[in-house]
């Protein structure tokens, strides 16, 4: 990779807010197929036992994969924003130790 990688406080907010919006979107996904194991029980009866039991396992699986990836989303916006927050500290502090060196005019 060549160039010059640049990267200021502003980005990692911006994506820091990218992921917690992604973190609602799958949540609003994850509800879709809410209550389908429960309308297959009820329109088919018996008949259908073992696929509800199966789309009530997929379900279940599906819950748990949403909950995490909302999870990781999350936790990478928080560490984002950290990363932001140290960022311009850091850029502050050094900024105000280079003006302590230049003489003035």
């Amino acid at each position: 990779m060549s160039g010059e990688l640049k990267v200021t406080p502003t980005d990692l907010t911006e994506l820091a807010g990218k992921n917690r919006e992604a973190a609602e979107h799958l949540g609003t996904a994850g509800a879709a197929t809410e209550g389908a194991t429960g309308s297959v029980v009820l329109t088919h009866g018996l008949v259908c036992s073992l696929t509800s039991a199966a789309l009530g396992s997929a379900q279940s699986s599906r819950d748990f994969a949403v909950r995490e990836m909302q999870a990781t989303s999350n936790s990478l916006a928080g560490r984002l924003d950290t990363a932001a927050s140290k960022y311009a500290a850091t850029d502050a502090h050094e900024g105000a130790a280079l003006d302590q060196q230049m003489p003035p005019r």
